[in-house]
């Protein structure tokens, strides 16, 4: 994924963005590629090199030569170490965000989308957890926590196996006036997630069985995501939005919020079945 977004980011200021291996061991001001070996000389002159991985890794610097016949890209200014062979080479017409950096935008992304999404759309990534309410007494009632991964309002609650339908703060009169188990769940608030607790009736344990939207595992170099693939592109769109925020291009960094926030509505109405 943090390829496709370097290829985005290249493609919407109509650049070039290659990808490749490095076939032979470099120096600090060269490096060799035969995955390039068709662009004629001077091809990727006054281009990037990045390089993701080895003793060079998260650093670039632009390519002053590239000689066809043998492969080989000259430096501008030397990298600390020599390019060694093997590892994977970034080749593009403007700057490289790190790694780190794009995986911090895609954690935020993932985020916010699934705090922007309806718990309908999100029907293939929802989770169920139960927790043990306990008793309190008095006119507190029971409570219990929320599942602490939760990022939003869980969709539905199950008290000892009866649907409970969940109701606002606003609606503690008729939560007051509900006297069965399993009849009615107040939230006290809405603050942040996870220390939220909840009052059930009568005055006795039981077993909350929650059905909800729960954090995203973080990505990582390793790790995509744990979101189904149909959001993917939202993650993507978020993330080339800081990109071109950091690169204060405020009108292309608009341009891909207005897609992710196109994608969500569309996939909200149709959770409604609105479309």
């Amino acid at each position: 994924m943090i390829a496709r977004i370097r290829s985005a980011w290249h493609e919407e200021l109509g650049g070039l963005y290659l990808t490749g291996t490095t076939s032979s061991l470099g120096t600090v001001s060269t490096f060799i590629v035969s995955g390039f070996s068709t662009l004629a000389d001077d091809a990727l002159n006054e281009h990037e090199a990045y390089l993701p991985s080895g003793n060079n890794a998260g650093l670039r610097r632009e390519i002053a030569d590239w000689v066809q016949s043998t492969a080989t890209g000259t430096l501008l200014e030397q990298f600390p170490y020599a390019v060694a062979n093997g590892i994977e080479i970034h080749v593009g017409t403007s700057g490289f965000w790190s790694d780190q950096e794009i995986i911090n935008w895609l954690n935020d992304a993932a985020s916010e989308a699934i705090k922007l999404l309806s718990n309908e759309a999100l029907w293939d990534y929802l989770k169920t957890a139960t927790t043990a309410g306990s008793m309190v007494g008095s006119q507190v009632y029971g409570r219990a926590e929320i599942p602490t991964d939760a990022v939003k309002i869980p969709k539905a609650v199950w008290i000892d196996g009866r649907t409970a339908p969940i109701l606002e703060p606003d609606q503690k009169t008729r939560f007051d006036r509900d006297s069965y188990i399993g009849e009615s769940i107040l939230l006290e608030g809405r603050p942040a997630l996870g220390n939220v607790r909840v009052l059930y009736k009568p005055y006795v344990n039981a077993t909350l069985t929650w059905l909800y939207a729960p954090s995203p595992a973080a990505f990582n170099t390793s790790t995509q995501t744990t979101l189904p693939a149909r959001l993917h592109q939202i993650l993507v769109d978020m993330t080339i939005r800081e990109g071109w925020k950091k690169a204060e291009r405020l009108d292309l960094a608009t341009k891909a919020e207005e897609r992710a926030i196109n994608q969500i509505n569309a996939l909200n109405a149709e959770a409604q079945g609105k479309i």
